[in-house]
């Protein structure tokens, strides 16, 4: 984490590949979703990583807000037992 704010911090453009949707929020200014080497979306992070792409290449019920700093934060959403049951996605676990 300090080596990606270090990294941010020098204002030189930085390629970095993250499967942390949460932290590519916060540190990037630009973001390529990518769904089994396909772009999906690219963009603006408010721009990109909506519900929708979040739901569809990552499987969340997520959503993105700007807060105080200019920090983009994501708030995971989370299922009932019994909603997810409904859904057919639960998974045998005892």
């Amino acid at each position: 984490m300090k080596l990606l704010d270090l990294i941010r911090s020098t204002g030189v453009s930085t390629l970095v590949v993250l499967h942390d949707l949460d932290l590519a929020a916060r540190l990037c200014d630009l973001i390529v979703v990518l769904d089994h080497g396909a772009v999906v979306a690219a963009g603006r992070v408010l721009d990109v990583l909506t519900p929708g792409v979040m739901r569809e290449v990552s499987g969340v019920e997520a959503t993105t807000t700007r807060h105080d700093g200019g920090i983009v934060r994501i708030a995971f959403g989370a299922h009932s037992l019994a909603e997810t049951m409904e859904t057919g996605e639960a998974r045998a676990s005892l």
